[in-house]
């Protein structure tokens, strides 16, 4: 299958969302498609698809949030059809995502959500954490070793607990040459701030400890095969 990877146009959304995003993800990932399609309208989020050159279908999609006052961009959902798992779409749609983020935004640092294997199983229709994190090892993701959740996206949702936040590229300056350490932090502490606060309450004890883990002078990258060694956001017990 040839694909092209582009900015979804209006007539895109619904496809995008219908056929990809929404059997891909459970619910509380991701917002009602009338807030969905408003963020798009306002700049707040981007929607790439992949087209099949051969019939126009939308196969394949990823969302990114614009964190632009920190020159940050998070990719907060990356699919490919039910039925095309597993062919070679999603490396294509990872390197078309890069691709528009070089010619557009060009971040300082461009992040990942996605979920801790040791808090989520595998799912038939979800996908298997485990492999998504194998997926973004192919190109050189790491860790921040932050205790990263998602917080509710809409009224009426729930936040998303025990995820991980990766770093898929880091502005050279922004990172030591052993990759080992963000340093400084800076971009990725206001990005954490717009995040939580973008579409309303947060879990206040859960963004606590988010903000002060990147509150430090150097924030730890982690190899994705350790990710064991990360513990991620997760809801305060009684």
């Amino acid at each position: 299958m040839s694909l092209t990877v582009r900015v979804a146009t209006p007539e895109d959304r619904r496809a995008a969302f219908d056929t990809v995003l929404a059997p891909s993800f459970v619910l509380d990932e991701l917002e009602p498609y009338e807030e969905f399609e408003t963020k798009l309208e306002d700049g707040v989020t981007t929607l790439l698809v992949g087209v099949d050159d051969a019939s126009g279908e939308v196969v394949a999609a990823a969302v990114f949030v614009n964190v632009r006052a920190a020159s940050a961009v998070v990719l907060r959902q990356m699919a490919t059809r039910e039925d095309l798992r597993g062919t070679g779409l999603g490396t294509e749609l990872y390197h078309g995502f890069i691709a528009t983020l070089e010619e557009t935004e060009q971040p300082s640092l461009v992040l990942a959500e996605v979920q801790h294997p040791d808090h989520h199983e595998a799912h038939p229709r979800h996908g298997d954490p485990l492999s998504r994190l194998r997926f973004y090892d192919r190109f050189d993701a790491l860790i921040l070793d932050v205790p990263y959740y998602q917080p509710a996206l809409s009224a009426g949702q729930q936040p998303v607990y025990g995820l991980l936040l990766l770093a898929l590229y880091v502005r050279p300056d922004l990172i030591n040459p052993a990759r080992t350490h963000l340093d400084p932090p800076e971009n990725l502490l206001f990005a954490l701030r717009s995040l939580l606060y973008a579409d309303g309450d947060p879990d206040e004890a859960a963004a606590a400890k988010l903000l002060a883990a990147a509150s430090v002078s150097r924030v730890r990258l982690v190899p994705t095969r350790d990710y064991a060694s990360v513990t991620p956001g997760l809801p305060s017990t009684p």
